[in-house]
């Protein structure tokens, strides 16, 4: 299918909007403001940009949003995602927006070995979470780290 430059300019301007929805939502994350709601902004953000991308064939687009829903969804039934995540999210963002522009990307999808050993953090992160301020969550998380490794 073909479409016309009108068209395909109006898909990015879409998909720029879209991602800053994204990227806000994710800073929300970060700063544990309502987590659920933030969560399923960028759920959608990500699965409504993967079809669009899809339709308008753009698959590169695509093919790297789809990478990014599906390790976001991991964390569906947690409270929180650890900086680590937020971290490659908002990289994933800026990879999207260099594709959306026509650059390329060498994206690595693998998380790195010390954030995987902390995937446990988000399903404790509910439970210090009530009880800690912020700070003494990201201290426990920290520590609770440094003893995994």
């Amino acid at each position: 299918m073909s479409f016309s430059k009108e068209d395909l300019e109006e898909f990015k301007s879409e998909a720029v909007e879209i991602l800053e929805i994204a990227e806000k939502s994710l800073f929300k994350i970060e700063d544990r403001v309502d987590f659920r709601n933030s969560f399923d902004a960028v759920f959608r953000a990500l699965h409504n940009l993967k079809g669009a991308s899809g339709m308008m064939e753009l698959l590169s687009l695509q093919n790297h949003v789809h990478e990014l829903e599906t390790i976001f969804m991991q964390f569906k039934e947690a409270n929180g995602i650890p900086k680590e995540y937020i971290d490659f999210f908002l990289r994933g963002i800026d990879g999207a927006r260099t594709l959306l522009s026509g650059g390329e990307i060498n994206f690595d999808y693998n998380i790195p070995k010390e954030v995987a050993a902390c995937e446990v953090i988000p399903l404790v992160e509910a439970i210090v979470l009530q009880s800690n301020s912020p700070s003494a969550l990201d201290e426990f998380v920290s520590e609770g780290c440094e003893i995994i490794e």
